[in-house]
């Protein structure tokens, strides 16, 4: 139970590999996010097979991604799960890859989503879930790319939104 810093290039991968369950869980032990700040455009950050979760309600993503336009966190079999209005993952600039993943937040409120986008995205084979929520919010000038994915609803301002081969139970706006 921890409130963790990422840097990119230290890569985070659980043991042995499977996807469910993940055999390696982070706990927040506060209402803080965790945070992961990729400072120069060509960082990368690769979290595989781990489950991240805050119990907690709380205003605060479960991940906080800050950092420069190029940089990009790549997630591949992961679970994201938080309570309270802050959601799962909050970008700022940096990019976000998704694949075999479930991002999961409950509790939340109306204008409440489990993924908010400030830079673009990529997800893949992945679900995200906002329960009493939205599922994603895209905004202004980013790039939402989702495929084979199971989604809430969307909210977007992108300058990009293709969503291909995947299922929106809720509304596009």
């Amino acid at each position: 139970v921890e409130d963790l810093t990422f840097y990119d290039w230290v890569h985070v991968f659980g043991w042995p590999g499977f996807h469910a369950p993940s055999v390696v869980t982070v706990r927040n032990a506060t209402a803080a996010s965790h945070t992961i700040n990729l400072t120069v455009a060509s960082s990368r950050l690769h979290i595989y097979n781990i489950t991240l979760e805050r119990i907690a309600a709380s205003a605060n993503p479960v991940i906080a991604l800050t950092g420069v336009v190029g940089a990009q966190l790549n997630m591949r079999l992961c679970r994201v799960a938080g309570s309270g209005a802050g959601g799962c993952i909050t970008t700022a600039t940096a990019s976000l890859g998704v694949s075999d993943t479930t991002l999961q937040a409950d509790g939340l409120g109306a204008g409440d989503y489990a993924l908010t986008l400030g830079g673009g995205a990529n997800l893949n084979r992945s679900q995200v879930y906002g329960l009493g929520g939205g599922g994603i919010n895209a905004l202004v000038g980013t790039a939402l790319v989702a495929s084979n994915c199971v989604i809430t609803s969307i909210d977007t301002l992108s300058v990009v939104t293709d969503i291909r081969y995947s299922s929106v139970q809720g509304n596009i706006r």
